[in-house]
């Protein structure tokens, strides 16, 4: 499930695999609608799930206006409701604003329920067959009530925890519940170079060495996602020891003092993300030490850095 371009072969695409698809608005709706009703393939229906606003501010239909709008996609030609859902701002610093989320929610799928709405779309369902969802990984651990017919794991499913403040909450009541990140991120030396004592290192001239230095360079720079705020401030790890920046991130690379590290050569493995012997360097610390938040870290590794899944 997601978002879809109006491009007439992607729509194409999606019904014949059958995806579902969100719809934030009735112009979305319409505009679906009509491209699909004026294809070759305008027989067939688009699988989608409607968003509801209730007080995220930002992609969906207003809750003044949902239970109106909900009614005039279900009479939409070429289109098959699957569900209806929305998504929270904070449902563990603000518990308070999350329920009433939840009641606005909940007062619609009534509304539908009551009024019996049927969708257009081939198999003629209605409100009380579509999925109501709303949880996402926060909500899953700490906000029960919030699991209606189904949950949408997000950050969770990488092993990372959405707040710290969820951590306690949780082990108090699944002592032997926890989350393992399933992303490593490495490299591989591209050069070594013994380094003069009272040197300058990048761009800038903010590094100077205090004694002679065996540099290890690294092409991982901000390019690549590698934030530039960690110059001078972050590590990585080789030969299973950390290894501070020195100087400024550059575009595709950045500097490191492996001097600590017995034999270090061209090739060798280095951990952005990750473990290494009894050394961990995790997206928290990282996101810790240029002030953001985890999910920034690991979204913005560039997607053309090769994936390689393991087991």
């Amino acid at each position: 499930m997601g978002y879809i371009s109006e491009n007439e072969d992607d729509l194409a695409w999606a019904i014949r695999e059958r995806i579902e698809i969100a719809v934030n608005s009735l112009s979305h709706a319409q505009r679906l609608s009509k491209i699909i009703k004026h294809s070759s393939y305008g027989s067939d229906s688009l699988r989608l799930h409607i968003k509801i606003d209730t007080g995220m501010g930002r992609m969906g239909i207003l809750t003044s206006n949902a239970v109106d709008y909900v009614k005039q996609i279900s009479e939409l030609p070429n289109l098959a409701i699957k569900g209806i859902m929305s998504h929270f701002a904070d449902a563990v610093g603000h518990r308070e604003y999350a329920q009433e989320q939840l009641k606005r929610f909940e007062d619609i799928k009534f509304q539908l329920y009551r009024q019996s709405v049927q969708d257009n779309g081939s198999g003629a369902s209605g409100s009380q067959d579509w999925v109501w969802h709303m949880a996402k990984t926060e909500a899953i651990l700490d906000f029960p009530q919030s699991h209606l017919d189904a949950v949408r794991l997000g950050i969770g499913l990488y092993g990372l925890w959405p707040n710290i403040k969820l951590i306690d909450r949780v082990h108090a009541l699944h002592p032997e519940f926890e989350l393992k990140p399933v992303l490593s991120w490495k490299t591989r030396i591209l050069q070594v170079k013994d380094y003069p004592e009272g040197e300058y290192v990048g761009y800038g001239c903010t590094h100077k060495t205090h004694r002679q230095t065996r540099i290890a360079i690294l092409p991982a720079g901000y390019y690549e996602g590698y934030d530039r705020g960690l110059s001078n401030k972050g590590d990585v790890l080789i030969g299973g020891k950390r290894c501070p920046i020195i100087g400024r991130i550059c575009m595709n690379m950045c500097m490191v003092d492996a001097t600590g590290v017995k034999e270090v050569k061209r090739g060798d493995e280095a951990v952005l993300i990750g473990a290494q012997g009894r050394e961990y360097i995790s997206a928290d610390e990282i996101a810790k030490k240029i002030d953001t938040v985890h999910y920034e870290v690991v979204a913005r590794i560039n997607p053309k850095i090769e994936r390689i899944i393991t087991e």
